[in-house]
């Protein structure tokens, strides 16, 4: 989740965007996002003994696997960071070979975009993608070309857009709008973003709203690659790297404060020095005495997961939206037959289902003998069954049930 910063030539990041007018990158007037202050967080307090160790039971109802099928003359890596669902569809971008792969909610595949060149309707590398659910569209961005590629949901290609601006992620606010991660990344050539690590876009890609400040000259010694993004239940909430509060994005111009985790005594000084370099900021602060979120919450209908970096490990901390009860710790005991493949990176927020991105591979390599070890479900043991070391990865899914309190 995080990363020194990577370091490009100014020059070059001026030339890639030398074509494209500042009137059609930026708006005349760029507002700045607003936090709504008479919008109070609700505040959840982290244990102290975030090493402890959980049962999956406390936390997991159930545990399914969808199997993904083959995909002609092609086969995924399970290097999967973003996963999307819409309708009867799985969206994944396979970040070593570029490209996005869909398949329906049975593991069958429907069509891959993988990078074919430079020229108009290709792209070279898919760095990310969003879904846009306002008008069923997929929005490829490929960072090597500056363009986001328009597919129907089907796979159609319907049109391009070049950009003036480099950034690390992207998902549709509204139908009008879209909400920008920008990241420290070196958009220098543009006075208006490069302190931001936020912005709001049209449709045109025009910026017209910025936020999350920092200091480019001062703070990118220290990178952060972690999920900021992420949507429920209609809104899209938005977390800054190295802070402790989720807002959610209401318009082009206001923020409300959603979530606020307090670490006590276990918070980042508020004037840490991002300048000193990752190597120097994990000896200080990847201890017992420091603890920060290392990606925006996964948050559920009922329970949101967050993800904390305390003495070197990550830590799980699921809390309970009704009952205010939390299960956490940095190890867990796999109770429920889990395969020991507990690593969600995505949800599907109104069934409260986690996501975990497993390698066939893996799946493959254990021992057939010791299946009964595990005391796995029915559906999982077919899952042994079926699956040979050069299929493609697999989805783990993990219902989660009611935290109880005592």
């Amino acid at each position: 989740m995080l990363s020194s910063c990577r370091h490009k030539d100014k020059q070059e990041t001026i030339y890639q965007f030398r074509n494209k007018l500042l009137s059609e990158t930026v708006d005349q007037e760029v507002n700045s996002l607003k936090v709504d202050t008479s919008v109070k967080a609700h505040k959840i307090t982290l244990p102290k003994d975030l090493d402890a160790v959980f049962k999956l039971s406390s936390v997991i109802e159930e545990v399914s696997y969808l199997k993904l099928g083959e995909v002609p003359d092609d086969l995924m890596t399970d290097m999967v960071p973003k996963i999307r669902s819409h309708g009867d569809k799985y969206f994944l971008l396979d970040d070593k070979k570029g490209g996005v792969y869909v398949f329906d909610d049975s593991g069958t595949f429907q069509y891959s975009k993988l990078g074919t060149g430079d020229g108009p309707a290709e792209f070279l590398k898919a760095s990310t993608f969003a879904l846009d659910i306002f008008h069923d569209e997929l929005a490829i961005f490929d960072d090597k070309l500056s363009k986001i590629l328009y597919y129907s949901m089907d796979g159609t290609f319907l049109r391009e857009k070049f950009i003036g601006f480099r950034l690390e992620d992207f998902d549709f606010l509204t139908d009008s709008t879209i909400a920008v991660t920008l990241g420290k990344t070196y958009n220098d050539h543009l006075p208006e973003i490069r302190n931001n690590q936020l912005a709001i876009v049209d449709r045109e890609w025009k910026v017209i709203a910025t936020g999350g400040a920092y200091n480019a000259d001062k703070e990118r010694g220290v990178y952060f690659t972690g999920q900021t993004l992420r949507r429920f239940s209609g809104q899209l909430s938005y977390f800054q790297p190295f802070t402790s509060t989720i807002y959610e994005i209401v318009c082009d111009s206001l923020l409300y404060p959603r979530y606020e985790l307090d670490f006590g005594q276990l918070a980042l000084p508020e004037d840490l020095d991002f300048s000193m370099g990752l190597d120097k900021f994990l000896k200080k602060y990847k201890s017992p005495e420091f603890a920060f979120m290392v990606s925006n919450g996964l948050e559920l209908e009922n329970t949101i997961l967050f993800n904390v970096n305390h003495n070197g490990r990550l830590s799980y901390i699921f809390y309970d939206k009704n009952s205010n009860g939390t299960v956490y710790g940095a190890k867990y005991i796999n109770d429920i037959g889990a395969l020991g493949f507990f690593n969600p990176t995505h949800q599907i927020a109104e069934k409260d289902i986690l996501i975990s991105v497993i390698s066939s591979e893996v799946v493959a390599s254990i021992d057939k003998r010791d299946i009964n070890e595990f005391d796995l479900p029915g559906n999982l043991i077919e899952l042994f069954e079926e699956t040979e070391a050069s299929d493609n990865p697999v989805l783990l899914f993990y219902k989660l049930k009611a935290i109880e309190t005592f």
